[in-house]
């Protein structure tokens, strides 16, 4: 789907949230990199990530943002991405290719989370 958007840059998928954070810790995040995040992952959840990586992303400004993907509409999924504000948008599946060219062509850097 990210492809099919037309992104032809790096893509990396991680099937667990330990895998991702030990990925976060080492990698070179001076790039514009963004994070589709599940908050329903095994080992760790996805809210779990984010304020483990939240240090790590928040120290290279602006060029890192992570986007929840998810199957919930919970409003308590919601909420608790609205309490990290590492967390810049609350998207829910199936993610569309207009979405990922929306996002593309202008990141959610200061979009408040909307249900």
């Amino acid at each position: 789907m990210i492809k099919e958007a037309g992104f032809d840059g790096n893509l990396r998928v991680f099937e667990d949230g330990v895998s991702a954070l030990d990925y976060v810790r080492n990698a070179d995040l001076s790039a514009p990199t963004v994070i589709f995040l599940d908050i329903n992952m095994p080992g760790m959840d996805g809210f779990e990530f984010a304020g483990q990586a939240a240090p790590l992303i928040t120290s290279h400004g602006a060029t890192t943002i992570i986007l929840t993907l998810t199957s919930s509409r919970s409003p308590q999924d919601l909420e608790r991405a609205r309490q990290l504000a590492v967390i810049r948008d609350f998207l829910t599946k199936p993610l569309e290719v207009d979405q990922v060219r929306k996002i593309l062509a202008d990141p959610p850097m200061l979009r408040d989370l909307a249900s």
